[in-house]
């Protein structure tokens, strides 16, 4: 049967929606969470407010390890393999069906131990339920982003905040806001997340074939992921046993507000998918450079300038209570910036078909990790862990753009040209078209600005 053009464009991926559209999803994201996170820390106070992080760190946990990479086997099978849209996504639904077990036992076995306080050890139970549903977000997340569609993938990473923030705004005021209610917020917004999903992705499950046949895969991947967790959370997961709840909420707050640079980074690694690839397949290593050279000028701007406003503004949205934050977000806006460009970088290795290579770069950061958490957090507190954490971001991008070199992506280092490049966009975007003219003439006596420009438009 002869597909329809629209049938066939979607099973070969589209490019609707744009990078400036992500990103003001993901910063309006931030903006419901700067509004709403400010009340939640308020309701909460520092110890409840890290018990809540200490749940949502465990739970990650327990979903990556039960997921065993298996989200980021879509686009192997939508791309690589070429099933259909279908049979991925009912091979993704089996794959959580044969989890469901699994689950219930892992409730069963947080509950026993109690690695929490008992008003949060409940919480960490009921997230070990949600295994399933958790994987299944992570399968239609990953097989949008695999299509191109970043309008779809914009309106399914800001509905479950949207849902939230008028959960919050409206428990608030009535004084329901607990770790209770929070979390009953997160499940239904989960479950409404993954209903819009599927009418993105515009099919029905059908098909299933058996998970065995991507596990592989997977099991290829899944180092790399329980690596990004431990590089990313593995601070938090330890600071609530031996600092305890407290300086985990003080801490947790303080990691909030120096990811809020991240937006625009993510949405540009989302869009460096697939305009980092040649046309005859592989890495192009010249857009590459390019790519790169701009995440980094564009996060590190915003996170000088958020770096200028964080002795007061941390106080002034979370309380003095939470004030002990300001100085751990200003050091943690350092490893921001490494993040932002690791984004763009390890996802250029994979589609130079080197995916081990962020594996290994993470467990190098795990490494680092781990060995300046036990150094540091007991001897230095909370501004061990972000010391930590700052240094293991470095490391792990320097290993990537090592072997990025091996690819022949060599030209990274930003240069005058990239930053008159992103203060130029920044113009345009604030509709400042007079002030974008005269330095898009002035870059242009520049031969590399103007090799870049080329670059830009091919």
């Amino acid at each position: 049967m002869t597909q329809a053009p629209e049938e066939a464009s979607a099973q070969a991926g589209t490019r609707r929606g744009s990078v400036a559209k992500l990103a003001a999803s993901s910063y309006l994201g931030t903006a419901l969470g700067l509004l709403t996170g400010p009340l939640v820390a308020r309701a909460l106070g520092p110890e409840g407010r890290g018990e809540y992080a200490a749940v949502m760190s465990y739970s990650a946990l327990l979903v990556l390890v039960f997921g065993i990479g298996f989200g980021q086997t879509m686009n192997y099978a939508q791309l690589t393999l070429k099933w259909d849209r279908e049979v991925v996504l009912a091979t993704a639904v089996r794959f959580a069906l044969w989890l469901t077990p699994f689950a219930l036992v892992a409730a069963g076995v947080v509950m026993w131990l109690g690695l929490l306080p008992p008003d949060a050890n409940w919480a960490l139970a009921v997230s070990a339920l949600l295994i399933p549903m958790s994987i299944l977000q992570q399968c239609s997340f990953n097989l949008l982003v695999g299509m191109g569609d970043l309008k779809a993938v914009a309106l399914l990473q800001l509905s479950p905040v949207l849902f939230s923030a008028v959960g919050v705004v409206v428990l608030f005021p009535f004084g329901l806001l607990t770790i209770a209610s929070f979390l009953a917020l997160s499940v239904v917004g989960g479950v409404l997340n993954f209903a819009l999903a599927l009418r993105l992705l515009g099919v029905r499950p059908r098909g299933a074939r058996s998970p065995l046949q991507l596990m592989g895969f997977g099991l290829r991947a899944f180092p790399g992921g329980l690596s990004h967790l431990a590089n990313s959370q593995l601070d938090q997961l330890l600071v609530a046993p031996v600092l305890g709840t407290r300086d985990l909420g003080i801490y947790a707050a303080a990691v909030t507000v120096a990811g809020i640079p991240l937006g625009l980074a993510q949405a540009l690694g989302a869009r460096s998918v697939r305009d980092n690839a040649a046309p005859e397949g592989g890495l192009d290593p010249r857009r590459t450079e390019l790519s790169i050279r701009r995440v980094a000028v564009a996060v590190a701007a915003l996170a000088a300038g958020l770096a200028c406003v964080v002795p007061w503004l941390v106080p002034l949205l979370y309380g003095e209570p939470f004030r002990d934050s300001a100085p751990l977000a200003m050091v943690l806006l350092l490893g921001t910036v490494a993040n932002g460009i690791y984004g763009v970088a390890g996802a250029s290795l994979t589609i130079a078909g080197r995916p081990g290579v962020q594996s290994w770069a993470q467990i190098g950061g795990v490494v680092v990790t781990g060995v300046g958490l036990v150094v540091l957090l007991p001897t230095i507190g909370v501004m061990g862990a972000a010391i930590t954490s700052v240094v293991a971001y470095w490391t792990r991008l320097a290993l990537v753009i090592v072997a990025l070199r091996r690819e022949g992506v060599r030209d990274v280092r930003p240069r005058w040209a990239d930053v008159v490049g992103f203060v130029r966009l920044l113009l345009d975007r604030l509709r400042l078209r007079a002030l974008a003219d005269r330095l898009r003439r002035g870059s242009r006596t520049s031969p590399a600005a103007a090799d870049d420009e080329v670059s830009a438009r091919g």
